[in-house]
């Protein structure tokens, strides 16, 4: 095969007159686009009336990973996208845009979009690339997975996607060539600490663990924990705003002075890491002022069932010796034991859990010759340790102060937890969250209007309406999952927990991994090791930039599409404008490579015949709704009731029906043959995180580096971004022009840093340079960097290669916050 030979000249602007570079370019455009462009020369008006272009409206969604869902009007002029407004929903409290909204088209007619196949010619990242055809692309691609799966195996090859675009078809369907191909499965291990914890103690339900956002106004409180929504969702503020306007106290609590603490009734600043520790000492104040729910634990939690002494597991029939009834699965044919869970009476009556109507739920009992203690009493000891006095120690949290937070979440209900990702980013951070369901649990705080915990991340779509998951193709052997943290180490040692994964080739769409995993640097080494490195994406992202090929993805208005997630309500977008360029869809991009890997069946589907399917099943059906009845609605409210209620009844979408606040089974979040403490992974406990742990505190050292490292690193989210998407948006740019790091005057002066000089961030890992901003809302001991910058916009270095890629084996994930840096002022 001979290459076009059509080089891509490499950028001979540096990196701060890119920004200046590209807004005049995008200005240039803009007037294009709208057509405005300058004339050659001025001529005299003659009063003609001209006719203004036709222009046309078509419905669209805004679908990046900021739980947002917007709808968006899209309006076109002559073909091209001349600006985005506020859609409309049936009901008007959802409508909504922001700045990011307003700014797809800086986006579409970005003049550094990625416009044809293109292949790397210098060295990784150093922007220096040749133009192919699409055909040279994937013959190329093909040809060197066919060599990898016959020298090293299918898992050699390993496909990879992140948050960058939730439309159903672009998300989902690289994952099925993935499956047929037997290849590895990268698993992005973003917010799993969010996940885990909260998927094991309340399940997911069409709302994913949370009431829906509208249903806030129904709480008398509201705590806002690890969350700063003004910022991160600004689409839900206004409900949370409302709730505070009709009464409901309003509490954050979080290390630094956010906006939303601005708006708080009470902002509870505590040590970075301690958020257990805070919230088991609450559960034992609660627990000591019988501030309970005895009904709401004994019916809908696993308060009263008995856990065996001698294995931890829950107390069943077969233990009593009762034959369990076995059947077989009508559609699997497997076997199905159902060994029903023993309750107790107060008399001592054992029995079925519908047989016993008012079971204990505390204490230790035996029955038959068997030591058993309820669940409760197991969950009550798990946090004896933690008394007020002591979080206050801890947490650096006056006494009287968690004395009053406790009291106003326990007495003032009906109360809801809004959770955010602030405790995610530690490696404790998983306890955290099924901590804060058991102590929600405890006091019967769910299940009902203005009682829940969590954070409404719409499920609906999928789980009621179109599912992807049907359209796995049939008879696949499933290659091995591999979470993220662990690829350099996978690259590097050629396998993981002694099992060989040779990984040579790395497939990634919606996703930026260089730019948002942890530890930057040896993503790139890991890159460097691998042969064949394939980006399929609209942008040059820092990832692009280390890829041997990229491959140019339609803009989210190029194609018809669906949305199923993150609002209530199950989208269509609408094909506004053709795609530009030689962009393709990712449906269409993986059918030319499933039939380059000599793949015929099962890979037909156009974007909308994929779609389209999706909605032949019998959920859908029931639930009355055809994609020819969304094409002509536009959207549809997807969750089953109004408002949703997670957990409504008391019954939960967990194995057991019920809040679980004890896991008989704990099992890790991402399996991939480790070992993990099962037995310490059932109940609530507190360790420190890996290394932002900077103070000597009983028999708690500080990190060993916390002398030489002092200080914690954090980032929060930049409105003005998603992620790194969006961060080359001229107008964006205007208000957020470059890296900042806010840092506390006391932590300046110390280190003779001023507003506006350019710091120097680093540890043993890497370094950035930011301008530092005076900010005495930080914590002291902490640093706050508004995420979504990539590489070009640095004056040096990068905030990802700050971070550690250290996590707990139960819960693999991107511990962005668990880190300790220096800071200096820039020579």
């Amino acid at each position: 095969m001979e290459s076009t030979g059509t080089t891509v000249a490499k950028r001979s602007f540096g990196r701060r007159s890119f920004l200046m570079g590209s807004a005049a370019a995008m200005g240039l455009a803009a007037l294009a686009v709208n057509g405005c462009a300058p004339t050659e020369t001025l001529t005299e008006s003659k009063n003609e009336t001209v006719d203004a272009p036709e222009e046309q409206t078509f419905k669209g969604v805004c679908r990046g990973n900021c739980f947002g869902g917007c709808s968006l009007k899209i309006k076109v002029r002559e073909g091209k996208v001349v600006s985005t407004t506020v859609g409309e929903f049936p009901e008007e409290n959802y409508n909504r845009i922001c700045a990011r909204g307003h700014s797809h088209l800086q986006r579409i007619y970005d003049p550094n979009r990625v416009k044809t196949p293109i292949r790397r010619v210098g060295e990784r990242g150093s922007d220096e690339w040749e133009q192919i055809t699409w055909d040279e692309a994937i013959e190329e691609i093909s040809t060197k997975w066919k060599q990898y799966q016959q020298e090293s195996g299918n898992s050699s090859i390993a496909f990879m996607a992140g948050s960058g675009n939730f439309g159903a078809s672009m998300y989902n369907y690289p994952t099925r060539l993935r499956d047929k191909m037997s290849a590895s499965l990268v698993s992005f291990c973003y917010d799993n600490a969010y996940f885990y914890g909260n998927g094991v103690a309340q399940g997911m339900g069409e709302g994913y663990n949370a009431n829906e956002i509208k249903d806030i106004v129904n709480a008398k409180t509201v705590i806002l924990w690890g969350a700063n929504p003004s910022e991160a969702q600004p689409q839900s503020w206004h409900f949370i705003m409302e709730a505070k306007a009709a009464g409901a106290n309003l509490i954050t609590i979080d290390p630094n002075y956010t906006i939303a603490a601005s708006r708080s009734d009470m902002h509870v600043t505590l040590r970075a890491g301690t958020d257990n520790i805070l919230i088991m000492a609450m559960m034992n104040y609660i627990v000591e002022n019988n501030w309970i729910d005895i009904d709401f634990i004994k019916k809908s939690s696993v308060g009263p069932f008995l856990v065996k002494a001698s294995d931890g597991k829950f107390l069943r029939i077969s233990d009593l010796g009762v034959e369990p009834t076995k059947t077989t699965n009508p559609t699997t044919g497997a076997e199905v034991i159902d060994d029903p869970i023993v309750l107790r009476s107060a008399d001592g009556t054992t029995g079925k859990i519908e047989e016993i109507s008012d079971p204990v739920y505390e204490g230790t009992y035996d029955v038959n010759g068997i030591s058993v203690t309820c669940a409760y009493t197991l969950l009550l000891e798990s946090c004896k340790e933690w008394t007020i006095e002591r979080a206050s120690q801890f947490c650096d949290i006056p006494v009287d102060t968690i004395k009053k937070l406790t009291e106003v979440y326990a007495t003032s209900g009906p109360a809801t937890i809004y959770q955010g990702f602030g405790p995610d980013h530690y490696t404790n951070g998983h306890k955290v969250y099924f901590t804060l369901c058991a102590m929600s649990a405890i006091t019967g705080n769910l299940g009902k209007p203005g009682a829940c915990c969590g954070y409404e991340w719409t499920y609906a779509g999928y789980l009621n309406i179109a599912k992807p998951s049907l359209l796995a193709p049939k008879g696949i052997t499933p290659g091995p999952i591999l979470p993220s943290p662990r690829i350099p180490e996978i690259v590097k040692n050629k396998e993981i927990e002694g099992k060989q994964v040779d990984l040579r080739s790395l497939y990634i769409w919606c996703s930026n991994p260089v730019a948002n995993q942890t530890d930057r640097n040896a993503w790139i080494e890991a890159f460097n090791g691998l042969d064949l490195v394939v980006v399929a994406d609209m942008a040059m992202t820092d990832t692009s930039r280390y890829a041997d090929i990229v491959l140019p993805v339609l803009h989210w208005f190029e194609t018809v599409e669906l949305m199923a997630m993150t609002s209530p309500y199950i989208q269509i977008q609408e094909k506004a404008i053709e795609p530009l360029h030689e962009s393709k869809a990712d449906v269409d991009i993986v059918n030319l490579l499933a039939k380059a890997m000599g793949i015929t069946e099962e890979f037909d589907y156009t974007v909308e015949s994929y779609i389209s399917a999706m909605f032949d099943n019998p959920s859908a059906e029931a639930f009355g709704l055809t994609w020819e009845q969304l094409l002509e609605e536009k959207c549809v409210r997807a969750f089953t009731s109004d408002p949703y209620i997670h957990g409504a009844g008391g019954v939960f979408p967990t194995t057991t029906k019920r809040l679980q606040f004890y896991l008989e089974a704990a099992a890790p979040h991402v399996v991939y043959g480790q070992t993990i403490d099962a037995v310490k992974e059932r109940l609530p406990y507190w360790e420190p995180p890996t290394e932002a742990w900077t103070e000597t505190i009983d028999n708690y050292p500080a990190n060993t580096q916390s002398e030489k490292y002092p200080l914690i690193y954090t980032t929060e989210r930049n409105k003005m971004r998603c992620h790194t998407q969006w961060g080359h948006a001229p107008w964006l740019l205007e208000l957020y022009s470059e890296p900042v790091v806010k840092i506390n005057p006391q932590d300046a002066d110390s280190r003779g840093i001023k507003e506006g000089d350019y710091v120097r961030i680093f540890n043993d890992r890497g370094e950035a340079v930011f301008k530092a901003l005076m900010h005495s809302g930080t914590r002291p001991g902490m640093l706050i960097v508004p995420k979504g910058w990539e590489e070009d916009q640095f004056k040096k270095g990068h905030y990802s290669n700050l971070t550690s890629r250290a996590y707990n084996p139960a819960c693999p994930n991107n511990c962005y916050f668990d880190t300790l840096v220096q800071v200096e002022k820039e020579a």
